[in-house]
C-alpha cells in the first residue's frame, strides 16, 4: 500500500517540530511504502526550494515556499493559505507523475490546518483520508483552544474523514465536547523502545544523588515549569541529596535552584541517553494529549511523576509511579520525597513492559495496519 503523510508540524531545519509525527511515518513504513509531502515557509530564505531525503525508508519531501514580503492582517493568511496549496498541489502531481508513488490513502496530521489540505487533495484526486490528531488546541482547559472559523474547519473535515485517531481517550472526549463528529479510533504515539531501552545495572549505581529529570519545550503556562522550580525547593529545604535536570528549548524567568542543572534543546538520542542516567521523570503539566516524554521514561524503566492531566497520565498505576492533583506543589513535593525513599520498590522491567506493551514500533504499526486496510 501507498500512504501519503502529510502534517502541520514536521521536522527541518534540524528542529525537531512533530518528530512524533515522523515516528508515526517511520512506523507505518515497516508494512507499506510511505511518502512524506510537507510544505514550510521559509521566513529566513526567500527562495523557493525543495528537500528531499530518504529517513528510515520513509521519502521526505519538504517544500521551503517563499514567505510573503508584508504581514497584513486578514490578506497575509489568506495568500499564504493560496501558496501552500498551490505547493501541495504541485507536489502531490510530482510525486504521482515523476516518481510514479500513486497513493492508495492519505494520512494527515492535526485537522487544522493540514486536514483542510488533505480534504481537499482527497476531492480532487479521489484518494480517501484519514487524520491523526495530537493537538493542545482541542483540548478545553487549555486557553488557546480552537474556536471560531478554525474550528468549524476542523468539524468539516473530520466529519468526511474515513477515521479520526486521536491519541488518547483524553484528546477524543475533549474532540466529542467541541461537537466534533467523526469515526474515531485510538491510535497513541509510537516510542523506539530500540533506543529508549533499560540501563546497565552498573549506571543506577554509579552516581551517589538521586536524579531527576524534566523535559520540554519550556512553556510554563503549558508545562508548568515554575510549580516544578517551587517544589524543588520545597524539596530542597529538607534534603540536599537530589539533583533536578531540567531540558527545556526556553530558561525559566526564575531564579533556578543549586540542585538544578539547565540543558538547552538536545537530540532524540541524547534523552535517550539522559534519561537512561537518571531514577525518575517529572511532568507536571497543566494539560496534555498524550506526553511521549513519559512514555519514553517508562520504556527506559523509570517510575515518573505526573499532574492528572490526562492523557496517559490516565493509565499510570501505583507500579509506574505516582500521578499528583494540577497544580498541587504540595503534593508534588511529596510525591518527589517519596520516589527517592521508596525508588527500591519499583520494578524497571515491569515499568518497561508498559510501554512496549502500549507504545512499541510493532504494537502501534498494528493499530495503524488494521485503520488502513480497513479504510483504504
Amino acid at each position: 500500500m501507498n500512504v501519503l503523510f502529510l502534517s502541520s508540524w514536521y521536522p527541518k531545519n534540524n528542529n525537531q517540530d512533530g518528530d512524533f509525527v515522523e515516528r508515526h511515518a517511520q512506523t507505518a513504513s515497516t508494512f507499506c511504502n510511505v511518502t512524506v509531502l510537507h510544505v514550510a515557509f521559509d521566513k529566513k530564505n526567500r527562495l523557493h526550494r525543495v528537500h528531499h531525503t530518504i529517513n528510515k525508508k520513509v521519502q521526505e519531501y519538504i517544500i521551503y515556499a517563499r514567505h510573503p514580503r508584508y504581514n497584513i492582517p486578514v490578506i497575509t493568511p489568506l495568500v499564504k493559505g493560496f501558496i501552500m496549496m498551490r505547493h501541495y498541489l504541485r507536489g502531490y502531481k510530482y510525486i504521482k507523475n515523476k516518481i510514479g508513488f500513486k497513493p492508495d490513502i492519505i494520512h494527515a496530521n492535526i485537522l487544522h490546518p493540514r486536514g483542510g489540505i488533505a480534504y481537499l487533495l482527497s476531492r480532487r484526486f479521489g484518494v480517501p483520508y484519514i487524520i491523526s490528531e495530537h493537538s493542545t488546541a482541542l483540548l478545553v482547559e487549555n486557553p488557546a483552544h480552537l474556536k471560531g472559523f478554525k474550528l468549524r474547519v476542523a468539524k468539516f473535515v473530520a466529519k468526511h474523514a474515513k477515521c479520526v485517531m486521536p491519541v488518547s481517550e483524553h484528546l477524543k472526549e475533549n474532540m466529542i465536547k467541541f461537537g466534533i463528529r467523526a469515526k474515531y479510533e485510538i491510535v497513541p504515539n509510537v516510542v523506539d523502545t530500540d533506543l529508549f531501552t533499560l540501563s546497565a545495572p552498573s549506571v543506577l549505581s554509579e552516581h551517589k544523588v538521586f536524579r531527576f529529570v524534566h523535559i520540554s519545550g519550556g512553556n510554563d503556562k503549558h508545562k508548568n515549569i515554575s510549580g516544578i522550580i517551587h517544589a524543588i525547593e520545597m524539596v530542597g529545604s529538607l534534603c540536599h541529596n537530589f539533583e533536578f535536570h531540567l531540558i527545556s528549548g526556553v530558561a525559566p524567568e526564575m531564579q533556578l535552584p543549586e540542585q538544578v542543572y539547565l540543558y538547552g534543546m538536545v537530540s532524540h538520542e541524547e534523552i535517550a541517553a539522559i534519561l537512561k542516567k537518571c531514577d525518575a521523570l517529572v511532568m507536571f503539566s497543566n494539560y496534555e494529549t498524550f506526553s511521549i516524554v513519559t512514555a519514553e521514561a517508562l520504556a527506559c524503566g523509570k517510575p515518573v511523576i505526573i499532574s492528572r492531566f490526562g492523557g496517559i497520565s490516565d493509565s499510570i498505576t501505583k507500579e509506574l509511579g505516582i500521578v499528583v492533583p494540577l497544580k498541587n506543589t504540595q503534593e508534588l513535593a511529596e510525591a518527589m520525597m517519596s520516589i527517592m525513599q521508596n525508588h527500591s520498590t519499583y520494578n524497571p522491567n515491569t515499568i518497561r513492559a508498559f510501554a512496549v506493551k502500549n507504545f512499541s514500533t510493532e504494537i502501534i504499526a498494528q493499530k495503524l495496519q488494521a485503520v488502513y486496510n480497513h479504510k483504504k
